[in-house]
């Protein structure tokens, strides 16, 4: 049986490395949690990002190629 500390989301990824996943700024990255489209978690000052809500994070941001 799993704690309850093991089913908690795993924000292991920073903002650099999410920022480079992507192909964006840090500062994008910033932003897109300010403005509430990317969930992050705040640990003292940093930012931590869950690899799976990175994902569907952009698995969201898929525009159909018909209308680019």
């Amino acid at each position: 049986m799993k704690t309850e500390l093991e089913n908690m989301p795993s924000p292991q990824l920073r903002v650099g490395r999410v920022a480079g996943l992507l192909g964006v700024s840090e500062r994008s990255i910033t932003r897109l949690v300010k403005r509430g489209k990317l969930p992050a978690y705040r640990i003292g000052s940093q930012l931590r990002f869950d690899p799976d809500e990175v994902a569907a994070f952009l698995r969201a941001a898929r525009i159909d190629a018909t209308r680019a």
